[in-house]
């Protein structure tokens, strides 16, 4: 059974599941790679806000399932009309996590 670790960029996945109104059961997703490959680890990317717990909830689920929880806070940007907007930012360190675990998987599963 071929190795796999997944590597979610949560901020990503949550607005394209609010865009769509399709929510995914992170439950179901683990159920159907680990029927298909031996997951060795599903990590969660996710920037956090200085102080604010309301992701508290969704986040202690995710670790309960057995996710790796990779978090940093968000920063806010100023596009060029002034617009005020916040960001993690966590494509290098997902790229660097690929690239530092190579050896260990035979595929990199990337949710972004």
């Amino acid at each position: 059974m071929k190795r796999v670790i997944v590597f979610i960029d949560g901020s990503n996945v949550y607005f394209a599941q609010k865009k769509t109104g399709f929510w995914l059961d992170w439950v179901k997703v683990k159920f159907y790679f680990e029927k298909q490959y031996r997951v060795l680890e599903y990590r969660y990317y996710v920037g956090l806000r200085k102080g604010d717990n309301t992701m508290d909830n969704f986040l202690n689920k995710l670790k309960k399932i057995g996710f790796k929880l990779i978090t940093k806070q968000v920063k806010i940007v100023i596009d060029e009309k002034g617009n005020r907007f916040e960001k993690a930012n966590f494509d290098v360190e997902i790229t660097a996590d690929v690239l530092l675990n190579t050896k260990k998987f035979d595929y990199a599963l990337l949710f972004t």
